[in-house]
């Protein structure tokens, strides 16, 4: 029975969320997905060697490297890029991310286009950072004394990216997520600023891109990769800590930088 879940205009409720990742990791979903994943426009494969593409903009994000009880859940990551390096890479064909771009996006703020209009253009980046933090200061969630705990549970395809997809066992978890978002995206400034909310929160760590156009036959590999990944790595107490989030910039779209002045909030108390 295909349990696929349409996109909403709000987050997903709770049991939507843990239906959706559920889903997007078994074998129907990812058959589907690998035989219409695309090539990434980010980073492409030319035949001569990797071209990474600038793509600009602002995100608020979890760093995995950012807590030290994340080290169990980099060891994981890194080994199942090395896994898909030696299946995949004999021709180059995905893009493997760096350990120190891996993340979870809270929201979305402006990338590409947007982001040079709506903050580039109106002379907004020297004072963006200090106005994101005014909006973390005017965010008020439940007291909380530990971090989130995401649960990571397989290896996904979607877009034209391979992505760990993770789900909260704690609902006050997930809840806090969307509340976060909810009233970061209803902030009068932003809201002026065309920063919005665009898609629902899905927990995933990106791992790599598609870096070249693939036949059929590697279609069929890449499912069986990804399958064998979900099949052979143990993901039962593989944990990402999330106890804050931050403002980073990216030029690209395998490094998230920050600066002192880059707002952080703190989702523990």
């Amino acid at each position: 029975m295909n349990t696929t879940i349409d996109k909403p205009f709000t987050d997903y409720s709770f049991p939507e969320y843990l239906a959706k990742q559920n889903y997007a990791i078994s074998f129907e979903n990812i058959r589907e997905q690998a035989m219409t994943l695309r090539k990434s426009d980010k980073f492409i494969f030319s035949g001569n060697g990797w071209v990474i593409n600038p793509y600009h903009g602002f995100a608020v994000v979890s760093m995995v490297t950012n807590n030290r009880n994340n080290k169990r859940l980099v060891q994981l990551l890194n080994s199942i890029n090395t896994f898909i390096n030696d299946k995949l890479n004999r021709k180059p064909t995905c893009y493997l991310l760096p350990e120190h771009s891996f993340h979870q996006t809270i929201a979305n703020t402006l990338s590409d286009t947007r982001y040079f209009e709506n903050i580039v253009d109106k002379g907004l980046l020297t004072p963006f950072p200090d106005k994101v933090e005014e909006v973390f200061k005017s965010i008020q969630l439940e007291y909380r004394t530990e971090a989130m705990k995401m649960r990571m549970v397989g290896l996904n395809i979607f877009g034209s990216c391979l992505a760990l997809l993770g789900v909260f066992e704690n609902e006050q978890d997930y809840d806090d997520i969307l509340s976060f978002r909810k009233q970061f995206y209803d902030n009068p400034f932003l809201e002026k600023n065309d920063i919005k909310w665009t898609r629902p929160f899905i927990g995933h760590i990106t791992l790599a891109y598609l870096g070249r156009e693939i036949n059929i036959e590697e279609r069929l590999l890449l499912e069986a990769t990804v399958n064998e990944v979900n099949i052979a790595f143990d993901f039962a107490n593989t944990i990402f800590h999330i106890n804050q989030t931050e403002l980073r910039s990216y030029t690209d779209l395998s490094c998230f930088n920050t600066t002192a002045i880059y707002p952080v909030f703190s989702f523990v108390r």
